[in-house]
């Protein structure tokens, strides 16, 4: 098994080389024309040479891609000797990581076997309630037009598409690539895109209530899971084909083997191997992971200071290095062939001039902590609540808490995202940070049991502090009949927003999605073609209605084509006639509440 190791790992050496070198000779033997033709015929679309050209691969990213290709042939045939040396140590890091993996399965088994009868009843509950909930609200909100969008310019055109093309923050690359293998077995669109959000997101109510279960008793730790697996945030992302539910799962796993570094007395390899391939696949899947990273590396290189343990610097500042060239070579195809800007100076980037900056930041960042809750009114309030809970819990050194990491690591993501924004000029979006779901409902839930801690040594409540602490004993011993309280308040909490979201879901709650597949539909029906549409969400699900079934459709979009002339005009109600087309050549031939459909006249 060992020398199978040592083989593979040297194959794939001498494939990578290969590779390399091959690019190389390619990029030198053939010139721009010719590279840039072949490709446009291999996909069969040789009618889009020019616009690929144009858009994706231009003279100036093809000079590039010829010196990257160079210079990464060079660095693979000068560490290759080394490499092939460092291959016979493959088998003991191998066995270390498995060994870590056998030692967390048999752990969190072990904590399973060792949990009382109605926990596990509890737990069971839990989940089938989660996995019930959202099955059933998959369907019921509408196929957004982003997972529109990602499946009909990503997914449907193969891995390849999906690991190059990147027109905005639109494509979460590595979570668009989880959705092309479910493409491989799977023919409908919507489940192909929801799918893996849903597994993902069960997935991460599971780790996240066995890594909280560390710090808190039983009860205590289904209450905390509870709520944050059916928070607005949480609930709604697990049921869209989108990255975020994704980013939440990586920066979770980060985050554990972050507090794991700094409270670990040896060094453990596996915890910075967790952190390295976590911190990868979440710069993977978004380049704002920067925000939970630098505030992870913030964390444990503080208290790596304060802990005067210089030792476990190296391997931190490796897996740094490790974490940026794995960054940047997965990121090397969207550089080539969409540039630099695409990544760091997109529209959805780019800075706010400092005038109109200034006056907005702070009521934006008033905003961000209001709807940062979802649907829990006095977002504001419970924001500042952690806020103080974590700064009190900070100054007052004789507190400690079990839950201070994480304490100290929210609180530096909040300093991390408002320093960022501010040297950037940036209004970030709210959906962006939702991955700050993993600490809020841990520490708001946390307060409120130091003030019941609290309250209780005044009046006679009946949940005894004692319980409170996290000890082995405590675990295995809760008396059954002080969970009611805990239990009453995550039940009405899963009732409100279950309630929530089927208010939100009821017929006639999405007319704009309504619309958009109706119009799409009417116009497939009656085999239109050669379409105008002046409003772009329009377009897209005309678009995806018909390539998905496998039919060509000519269509422009915000304006008309000078001299063309269109045998259907699609025109929001709330958008002026287009001046270009004349009105007495078209007669209207559908409306709805949103659009009205016109049709040429036969002259």
């Amino acid at each position: 098994m060992k020398r199978l190791q040592v083989l593979l790992f040297r194959l794939t050496l001498l494939l990578m080389v290969a590779s390399c070198m091959g690019s190389t000779l390619v990029t030198i033997v053939y010139s721009y024309e010719e590279f840039t033709a072949s490709i446009a015929s291999s996909i069969g679309q040789p009618e889009k040479l020019a616009k690929f050209r144009e858009l994706l691969l231009t003279q100036e990213r093809f000079s590039l891609l010829r010196i990257i290709s160079f210079f990464s042939s060079s660095i693979w045939v000068a560490i290759l000797p080394f490499l092939w040396k460092q291959a016979v140590s493959v088998p003991a890091v191998t066995s270390r990581i498995a060994a870590y993996s056998n030692k967390q399965i048999k752990k969190y088994v072990s904590f399973w076997q060792a949990m009382p009868i109605t926990i596990k009843y509890m737990a069971g509950i839990l989940l089938l309630l989660i996995i019930l909930s959202r099955f059933y609200f998959l369907f019921r909100f509408p196929f957004h037009v982003d997972e529109r969008f990602t499946y009909l310019y990503f997914v449907d055109k193969g891995f390849l598409v999906s690991m190059t093309y990147y027109p905005g923050p639109s494509n979460h690359i590595f979570y668009t690539l989880i959705c092309n293998f479910f493409d491989l077995f799977i023919a409908d669109p919507v489940v192909v895109m929801k799918l893996p959000a849903l597994l993902i997101s069960i997935a991460l109510s599971v780790v996240f209530w066995l890594i909280i279960s560390q710090y808190f008793t039983y009860s205590i730790a289904l209450l905390i899971a509870a709520l944050f697996s059916f928070a607005e945030p949480v609930f709604y992302y697990s049921i869209q084909g989108r990255g975020y539910i994704l980013l939440m799962f990586l920066t979770l796993i980060a985050t554990q083997n972050a507090i794991k570094i700094t409270q670990s007395n040896r060094l453990s390899f596996s915890y910075f191997f967790w952190l390295g391939v976590s911190a990868t696949l979440g710069f993977y899947t978004l380049p704002i992971f920067l925000y939970p990273f630098v505030s992870l590396l913030l964390f444990i290189t503080w208290q790596l200071i304060i802990q005067r343990n210089y030792t476990f610097f190296q391997p931190l500042f490796i897996t740094c290095m490790a974490i940026a060239g794995s960054v940047f070579i997965l990121y090397l195809p969207v550089i080539v062939f969409n540039g630099w800007r695409a990544l760091i100076a997109n529209s959805w980037v780019a800075p706010i001039p400092w005038q109109e900056f200034i006056p907005f930041f702070p009521q934006h960042l008033l905003k961000l902590a209001s709807e940062i809750w979802g649907g829990l009114p006095g977002g504001i309030w419970l924001t500042s609540v952690c806020i103080l809970f974590c700064v009190g819990g900070m100054i007052n050194n004789n507190w400690v808490s079990v839950v201070r990491p994480w304490q100290q690591i929210y609180l530096l993501n909040l300093i991390v995202v408002i320093g960022i924004s501010f040297l950037q000029r940036l209004l970030v979006p709210l959906r962006v940070l939702f991955y700050l779901s993993i600490y809020q409902y841990i520490l708001l839930v946390y307060a409120a049991l130091k003030v019941v801690q609290f309250v209780s040594a005044y009046l006679p409540i009946y949940l005894p502090a004692e319980h409170l602490q996290n000890t082995e004993k405590d675990k295995t011993t809760y008396p059954v009949n002080r969970l009611p309280m805990p239990l009453l308040l995550g039940l009405v909490y899963i009732l409100l927003n279950v309630y929530t979201f089927y208010s939100l879901t009821k017929p006639g709650q999405f007319p704009a999605y309504k619309s958009f597949d109706a119009t799409a539909q009417w116009l497939y029906n009656h085999r239109a073609n050669n379409i105008f549409v002046n409003e772009y969400d329009y377009s897209l699900c005309i678009r995806f209605l018909y390539e998905t079934r496998g039919h060509e459709i000519h269509l422009d979009t915000n304006q008309p084509q000078p001299g063309k002339e269109y045998t259907y005009v699609v025109i929001h109600k709330n958008s002026p006639y287009p001046a270009q087309l004349l009105l007495n050549q078209y007669t209207q031939v559908y409306t709805d509440s949103q659009i009205a459909i016109y049709k040429k006249m036969l002259l």
